[in-house]
């Protein structure tokens, strides 16, 4: 923005929208001094990108503070990831079977 202001006079862009913190479990900024950071790559391979894309789209509004952590990872799998799954797993089962008679 500041680039563009003093380039062209004016803000390169008329409305932002300011997303929230990414905190701890418990509430607390994350920080390598407090030692609760949370890298994404572990937490993707522990729980899936999909449990993460969900807790970032269905968190909340986007301009609140979002607790990440393991807890919350896992019960987006389990009551919707897992559920989709098995609703998915049970249609296409019986689908196919339901065809022939």
């Amino acid at each position: 923005m500041a680039e563009g202001t003093l380039l062209f006079g004016r803000s390169s862009y008329e409305n932002v929208v300011c997303l929230g913190h990414i905190v701890a479990e418990d509430g607390r900024k994350m920080s390598k001094h407090l030692g609760n950071v949370l890298e994404p790559t572990p937490l993707m391979d522990k729980h899936g990108a999909d449990a993460v894309r969900w807790f970032m789209l269905c968190s909340g509004s986007p301009w609140l503070s979002r607790r990440i952590g393991d807890t919350p990872l896992a019960d987006i799998v389990r009551k919707v990831l897992l559920t989709y799954w098995n609703t998915a797993a049970f249609f296409t089962l019986y689908a196919s079977t339901s065809r022939g008679h």
